[in-house]
């Protein structure tokens, strides 16, 4: 992999340096050389590996850049080497970071896709997968910014005003509002259940559409708050006055139904 273009600067992350069991294994003045063989790799015309005019550096060459005699660098890339810190090119000899080259694999790939159009996060989609499949990008210890998966959204809990709530998810996208998590959004309908029936999250939630809030409250209105339950009393006494009146025009029918022919 030719180096075409000079970077500013490498990625390095220092949890991934102190978790490393090789790395760790070494002392400090070992991990130290290995820091700046690293530097050397990164500047590399194939970036990752030690070379020198596109061959393997010579054990010469790359003492006198650490400024160590031969005996100690060869003991020091020994050891790099049996503790799988540093890898060799069984061909060629060339001292090489696994991690170095496959991050810069991973960069000239994406800047490729970036130059044709193409999304980046396509890379790792193969040609047997059906275009509609949501696709996940398999994330690396590397990684500065975790990848989200397509999940499907959640179905409303039981007791809730489905359409009310699609019309409160609808707001908050025209608002461009903060997107809710799985977690907050199971909360909030739990929360919205147990105000009332249906018609009560209705008007909680015209509430807050209404005064331009981003989250739900409980109704300030006094008169709305009770409105559903005084809805409901005056729905039950209509079909107890219809029931009672059924009952008495049956007694009636009996009555006039018992007299004499």
């Amino acid at each position: 992999m030719t180096n075409s273009k000079k970077l500013p600067a490498m990625q390095f992350y220092p949890g991934d340096w102190r978790k490393d069991p090789g790395v760790q294994a070494l002392d400090y003045y070992e991990r130290g050389v290995w820091w700046e063989m690293c530097c050397l790799m990164f500047e590399s015309d194939d970036r990752g590996k030690l070379m020198l005019n596109g061959l393997k550096m010579p054990d010469e060459a790359l003492a006198k850049l650490l400024g160590l005699d031969n005996q100690k660098c060869k003991q020091i890339i020994t050891t790099l080497v049996n503790y799988g810190v540093a890898k060799v090119e069984p061909d060629t000899g060339i001292i090489f970071s696994k991690r170095m080259v496959r991050d810069e694999d991973i960069r000239v790939k994406r800047q490729e896709a970036g130059k044709m159009g193409g999304n980046p996060a396509l890379l790792n989609q193969t040609g047997k997968q059906n275009t509609t499949t949501g696709v996940k990008q398999k994330s690396t210890p590397s990684s500065s910014v975790s990848s989200s998966e397509h999940k499907p959204p959640l179905p409303p809990l039981p007791g809730l005003n489905a359409k009310a709530w699609n019309d409160y998810t609808a707001y908050r996208r025209a608002g461009k509002m903060r997107k809710l998590k799985p977690g907050s959004v199971e909360k909030l309908q739990r929360w919205l259940i147990a105000q009332g029936d249906e018609a009560v999250q209705t008007m909680i939630i015209e509430q807050s559409v209404r005064n331009g809030w981003t989250g739900l409250f409980e109704l300030k209105n006094d008169g709305e708050k009770n409105g559903s339950r005084q809805q409901d009393n005056r729905s039950r006494a209509r079909r107890v006055s219809d029931e009672l009146d059924r009952i008495a025009r049956e007694a009636d029918e009996r009555e006039m139904g018992s007299g004499p022919v």
